[in-house]
């Protein structure tokens, strides 16, 4: 299993932005790989409520699709706030976005710009949206893991290459063996 990385570090910055009328999502280091994000850190100047964090994608120009979505409730504002246990699907060159009831989450200028900032909530699954560039960075990062890779050689002792039907069905015809994918 790999680390994925998403998102720039969850520090105290010069500004703010509002969670509340935006959903904002950070340009910054899109995900480096394809798995689930189980991690989030975040950095609010003012307490925020009922928080989404999830990925979105490029569809085109500055258009976004959201891929998933996590809930993550309350986050106190003035230091480093942390939520864990969470099972967000990313896939490498996604974006890590975030939108609440309330709250305003650390951002501080940035060259090139770097989040993209939509009038409304647009982390809903599959829901494509247009957002505006903004001059900021924002204290959003989230981490997580690639699945495992996994090989099956034998299955009941017997060499999977000598195994030409399994329950009646050839090998072949399997896409995955016992919902475990890659087989060889």
């Amino acid at each position: 299993m790999a680390n994925i990385d998403i998102g720039a570090a969850a520090t105290d910055r010069s500004g703010s932005t509002s969670i509340a009328t935006y959903t904002v999502g950070s340009l910054t280091n899109p995900s480096n790989d394809s798995g689930t994000l189980d991690t989030v850190e975040m950095y609010f100047n003012v307490a925020a409520t009922n928080v989404d964090v999830g990925t979105i994608y490029l569809i085109s120009g500055t258009t976004y699709k959201t891929r998933d979505v996590g809930y993550i409730g309350s986050v106190a504002a003035g230091s480093k706030q942390t939520a864990s246990g969470l099972s967000i699907s990313v896939e490498t060159g996604d974006l890590i976005a975030i939108k609440g009831d309330t709250g305003e989450i650390d951002t501080g200028p940035a060259t090139p710009q770097e989040v993209l900032r939509y009038s409304g909530d647009s982390l809903i699954i599959d829901t494509q949206v247009s957002y505006v560039l903004n001059y900021s960075i924002v204290s959003l990062y989230g981490s997580g893991s690639t699945p495992p890779t996994t090989s099956i050689k034998t299955l009941n002792g017997t060499a999977i290459a000598n195994i030409a039907k399994w329950n009646g069905i050839a090998i072949g015809d399997y896409k995955t063996i016992l919902e475990i994918s890659n087989v060889d």
